[in-house]
């Protein structure tokens, strides 16, 4: 099949030019697609974050109205949860080969499972639900509202998952235990520079001296603000340079 006969959805909440860190590297997978023949759809919902990006958008482009962008924690998991079923519906409507489906909002990859028992998807796992709601203290890991989110989300599994590292990818093969699930691990964790291919340095990495630590993520649950100012304080600026 001629990469032209092959049309791949993505869905995801954030894609440019609206803001989140998820958007920006659904719009390089994008573009990495369309340079190569391939007709990509995006589902989005534009962004929970306020204003815009950099980066530009690839492949036609899909909006479903975003429900709730305030501060209130409860009416923000409730609009997620929807939306995530929104999403994936939207998603259902336009014909494509494959879809690939990633974490954002929360949930997303529950409606997934559910919904595109029927289709060929990958999951591209940003992040891990509902794991991560029992890792803020939303809810116990023992409950019964956990429970059931965890058996739905393995319920109906992906073709193929893109993986975090090695880390990530070791607990995913143990989560759905699935010999047939096929992984691609992305480099993610901490490396020696004799273990990362040549690549030239970016302008602001010109000190090869010196570790640099990067933060791509927001300041909302679980990130904390108080630390990463800690962090800034604490560190020896003669070994260590922070990239916000």
């Amino acid at each position: 099949m001629a990469n032209a006969e092959i049309s791949v959805n993505i869905v995801n909440r954030d894609y440019p030019p609206y803001r989140g860190i998820t958007g920006e590297s659904a719009a390089e997978l994008a573009e990495y697609l369309v340079g190569r023949g391939f007709r990509v759809n995006v589902i989005h919902a534009g962004s929970s974050f306020f204003g815009k990006g950099g980066a530009m958008p690839a492949g036609r482009v899909f909006k479903v109205k975003n429900l709730y962008n305030g501060n209130n924690r409860i009416l923000r998991l409730l609009s997620n949860f929807l939306l995530g079923y929104l999403l994936i519906r939207r998603s259902k409507k336009i014909p494509c080969t494959l879809t690939i489906v990633m974490t954002d909002p929360s949930l997303l990859n529950m409606w997934a499972s559910l919904m595109l028992k029927r289709q060929r998807w990958i999951l591209w796992a940003m992040d891990l639900y509902p794991e991560a709601f029992a890792a803020w203290g939303l809810i116990s890991g023992n409950s019964f509202l956990y429970s059931k989110f965890y058996r739905l989300t393995i319920k109906n599994a992906p073709e193929a998952i893109i993986a975090l590292g090695h880390l990530q990818t070791q607990y995913l093969q143990r989560r759905y235990n699935n010999p047939d699930l096929n992984f691609l691990r992305l480099p993610c964790g901490i490396y020696s520079r004799d273990a990362l291919p040549a690549v030239s340095a970016p302008q602001w990495a010109g000190d090869a001296g010196k570790v640099y630590l990067g933060y791509l993520g927001n300041l909302g649950a679980p990130h904390s603000l108080e630390f990463l100012c800690a962090l800034a304080d604490n560190l020896d600026t003669e070994r260590f340079r922070l990239i916000f």
